[in-house]
């Protein structure tokens, strides 16, 4: 994860376009607490069965 660029979004497309896949585990699980896939039901978008949680910033 030092090797996360801080910049914009561009830089982070870039950056998981060539991250291990522990490095691309690592981010997600800071950023991701729960994720739920629901059943397909007929022609239902992938984006209408899948609720992520996400983590809360620490206070």
């Amino acid at each position: 994860m030092t090797d996360l660029p801080i910049g914009d979004v561009h830089d982070l497309v870039a950056w998981w376009r060539t991250a291990s896949y522990a490095s691309k585990r690592g981010l997600v699980l800071l950023e991701i607490e729960h994720v739920q896939v629901g059943r397909v039901e007929g022609s239902q978008a992938p984006e209408k069965r899948v609720l992520i949680d996400w983590r809360q910033p620490a206070t």
